[in-house]
């Protein structure tokens, strides 16, 4: 008899689980929260470049490393490098002084001596804040690079961001 009972007790509680599921869990994901990951850690200094590639960040900022802007009508440049002299790097591309999406005309990076070019695809300049003169210029990059050593070294992707003062 206790056989019984125990079958129809499991019995019960199989054909109840969709009831008690459906209870406690909604068909959509109004009530699921994700939490994004937390944004990377950018430089406390006032002007700053940064360069992802290959997992390791490399930061150029002042006062300790020497940054440049430039800028034309039609072309803005951001250039950095390391003091003593061992990484540079330089990042031209053209439009108004305006936010948007912009193609790197010339892009050059240097890491403790090893240069990297861009391919035939250029990379992209995402302008977030164009700032007047006195104010700030800032956004991100990214896009493929290879190794300037050999002709045949493999694309790895390369990103960062970038605050300079406009001058």
């Amino acid at each position: 008899m206790k056989a019984i009972i125990r079958h129809y007790s499991l019995f019960f509680f199989l054909a109840a689980t969709p009831f008690l599921m459906q209870a406690s869990c909604s068909k959509n994901n109004d009530d699921v929260v994700v939490t994004p990951p937390p944004p990377p850690t950018l430089p406390a200094a006032d002007q700053y470049i940064t360069a992802t590639l290959n997992s390791a960040t490399t930061v150029f900022k002042t006062p300790t490393d020497s940054l440049s802007f430039s800028k034309t009508s039609s072309s803005t440049s951001l250039n950095a490098g390391t003091q003593p002299a061992t990484s540079y790097i330089g990042i031209n591309f053209s439009g108004s002084q305006t936010i948007g999406n912009f193609p790197i005309d010339i892009f050059s990076l240097s890491i403790n001596g090893r240069d990297y070019l861009q391919g035939a695809t250029a990379l992209t300049a995402t302008v977030t804040t164009y700032g007047a003169i006195g104010a700030y210029i800032i956004g991100s990059y990214s896009g493929m690079v290879r190794s300037s050593s050999s002709s045949s070294s493999a694309f790895t992707e390369v990103k960062g961001d970038f605050r300079f003062k406009v001058k």
